[in-house]
């Protein structure tokens, strides 16, 4: 019988040119288990099935064609909580993250309704209602599909203060008004090699390319949040490393104050916020 180790070592060879090959071998192999990667770590010696071998076998080679390792066992961890996803959304970045941590540092912790626009998953807006059980939170996507992937998260975590809408942007939410807009938007532009490379080739095109100059998305959330957005409300936006300067000017011609950019662990400028 196959062990394993054995099965981890094979796999690790095999996926040498990822940035984590014996992570994600243990990921998939986990999976295929049906158990926690720490089990595998602690009990090297335990036995491996042909069908599980064959199934770990299948996956490895996927992964080998750049396929997502999220999209192969069909959920990922953030903010150490786990999320379902599925090709209908996108994978989500440790980048992110940032996003997360500057709005719950800034915003205060008391009831308001906050905007997660571009959804996708559903994660940034399940964490907002995690850790500010008294805010409203309110999950915006144009994509119905991604939007039942939303639901599945919001169920899985049992949060009952935040829901979802399928619009375009703001367009549906009639004339409310909110204290916070927040959004990691497709920021890509539509001619951007990288969409052709690695993971990205297997990622929802409509939620990493806004258009020719990768702001689109940017512009259309900034002009509806001037009309949206409490005076004295805050929006927040992801972008690409060489973006910040460009959504600055953007808030700016808009009137927002305050205006500031943050950096991700990598020290890229990542996160742009603005006050109304």
């Amino acid at each position: 019988m196959i062990t394993v180790s054995e099965q981890l070592t094979w796999a690790k060879r095999l996926l040498n040119g990822k940035d984590q090959p014996l992570l994600e071998a243990q990921v998939l192999l986990s999976h295929v288990l049906k158990c926690e990667r720490v089990k595998l770590i602690a009990w090297p010696e335990m036995d491996v099935s042909p069908e599980q071998q064959e199934f770990f076998r299948q996956l490895v080679e996927r992964r080998i064609q750049n396929e997502p390792v999220a999209y192969l066992v069909g959920e990922k961890e953030f903010w150490s909580h786990s999320f379902f996803v599925t090709t209908d959304t996108l994978v989500p970045r440790p980048d992110t993250e940032k996003l997360v941590e500057v709005v719950l540092e800034t915003l205060p912790n008391e009831p308001m309704t906050v905007v997660d626009v571009g959804t996708g998953s559903g994660i940034i807006a399940c964490i907002f209602a995690i850790m500010r059980p008294n805010w409203q939170v309110i999950g915006v996507d144009i994509s119905q599909q991604a939007l039942e992937v939303a639901e599945m998260n919001a169920k899985r975590h049992k949060l009952t203060n935040v829901k979802w809408v399928h619009s375009r942007w703001l367009e549906a939410l009639d004339n409310q008004t909110f204290d916070a807009i927040v959004s990691n938007p497709p920021y890509l532009r539509a001619d951007d090699e990288h969409l052709q490379q690695g993971d990205l080739s297997f990622e929802p095109i409509g939620a990493l390319v806004s258009g020719k100059t990768g702001l689109e998305a940017y512009e259309h959330i900034i002009a509806q949040a001037v009309m949206r957005l409490k005076k004295g409300g805050t929006i927040a936006f992801e972008h690409g490393y060489d973006q910040a300067g460009q959504v600055q000017a953007l808030l700016v011609e808009s009137n927002f104050t305050e205006i500031a950019t943050h950096k991700d662990l990598s020290g890229n400028s990542r996160v742009t916020m603005g006050t109304r």
